[in-house]
């Protein structure tokens, strides 16, 4: 393959990857977990994480800008915080990827489970679904990004398929009415997953 169609291959993949977490958690994820709140709750919510996350990425740019090409987090961390800041950042990189993997493990091996019991009728312990559902995505690492980026693609087309018919079917189901729910005191739950997404 030449190097050009690689790129462009690349970036259809990076795409396609930064488009299913859109949809997936933005579309699909966000308003199952900010239903409860209500509309406008939901908003100021969503408003407060995106001024939260800009004036973050400003002062990551910022801080980028100071330091020379090509400096990563922990770069900067080092030469702006000190050996402290050094090591406060990794820490809480590994949090912040050992929680997520914890957040997908989670609910992919619900997701598993239910898949065993619906289509064969099988209970699986909750144990074994984690480590069912660790075991085979994990797997697929070792596959490389060639074969994931495929399988993504794959994905993100059945997620597009699975929007347009949760759209399709559930246009009658939507009430102007609830638009005017005000349950300020569920949106804080929301932030967690407002902010990941």
């Amino acid at each position: 393959m030449a190097p050009m169609a690689a790129s462009k291959q690349s970036l259809l993949g990076a795409t396609l990857l930064i488009a299913g977490t859109c949809l997936g958690g933005g579309i699909l994820a966000l308003p199952v977990e900010t239903g409860t709140a209500g509309f406008l709750p939901s908003i100021l919510t969503m408003t407060l994480a995106w001024l939260f996350m800009t004036l973050t990425w400003l002062y990551y740019a910022e801080a980028n800008l100071w330091l020379s090409k090509g400096a990563h987090v922990m770069t900067m961390a080092s030469q702006l915080l000190g050996p402290l800041g050094k090591y406060a950042s990794l820490i809480l990189f590994l949090f912040i990827d050992y929680a997520s993997l914890v957040a997908y493990n989670a609910a992919g091996g619900t997701l598993l489970g239910h898949f065993f019991e619906k289509v064969f009728g099988l209970p699986i312990p909750r144990s074994t679904e984690l480590f069912l559902f660790a075991i085979l995505f994990g797997s697929l690492l070792y596959l490389g990004t060639k074969v994931i980026g495929r399988i993504n693609s794959i994905l993100m087309a059945g997620l597009i398929a699975a929007y347009a018919a949760l759209i399709g079917l559930g246009i009658t189901e939507a009430k102007a009415s609830m638009l005017a729910t005000l349950g300020f005191k569920h949106a804080p739950i929301a932030l967690p997953l407002v902010l990941t997404t």
